[in-house]
């Protein structure tokens, strides 16, 4: 057994800040979203843990660099994987919260649905069904089972910061946007390609 495709990379935005003054975020009239209105970007928290594709039946988690079957770390998500098992995703593309800091440990963050010929935003529509939100606020409140990362406008980059310093830890890295008609980007050329519809911008201090 192997994922499907490699997790979905985001091009490298480079800071927010710079990104909004340069108008990546800007369609021609000035409003926020890309040129096209209906595709406009979402704008999800970057989790600083690991990322792991998961095959929710069999509760099997796989290195997002080479798909190898990660032996050593499913004993500690077995509420998260045993979740995920009595839902209808074949596979799953997540952020495990492990090792990085004492928040969450044992979660399992859901960034999207592997799936092709879906939108993003169908996709997520999907996933609200069956998983309980990771509030950005409630960070503390994260018990180990899967929850779904959460979808903002462009200013939540500023929350998050705040967030950071209050939990006294780097809980967040930064933001993704996803266009909310991009497809799952599913490719097996390797986990350094890229996805033009996803783009991460890091925080510059953390």
């Amino acid at each position: 057994m192997k994922p499907p495709s490699y997790p979905g990379r985001p091009r490298n935005g480079g800071p927010l800040d710079l990104a909004l003054k340069a108008g990546m975020y800007h369609s021609a009239n000035g409003d926020m979203g890309n040129k096209e209105w209906w595709n406009r970007p979402v704008f999800q928290p970057k989790y600083n843990g690991w990322r792991a594709m998961v095959h929710g039946p069999s509760g099997r988690m796989f290195n997002r660099y080479n798909h190898a079957f990660i032996t050593n770390v499913t004993q500690h998500f077995p509420a998260a994987l045993a979740q995920l098992k009595e839902l209808p995703f074949e596979w799953l593309d997540c952020e495990a919260l492990e090792r990085r800091h004492d928040l969450g440990l044992g979660s399992l963050i859901v960034l999207d649905w592997v799936t092709p010929k879906v939108t993003q935003e169908d996709r997520h529509t999907m996933l609200e069904l069956y998983l309980p939100d990771a509030h950005v606020g409630a960070e503390r409140d994260l018990k180990e089972g899967c929850y779904l990362v959460t979808e903002h406008a462009v200013d939540i980059d500023e929350t998050l910061k705040e967030r950071n310093e209050a939990l006294g830890c780097v809980f967040y890295e930064g933001v993704v946007s996803k266009q909310t008609k991009s497809e799952y980007p599913m490719q097996l050329n390797g986990p350094e390609v890229t996805c033009p519809a996803w783009v991460k911008h890091r925080f510059t201090t953390l």
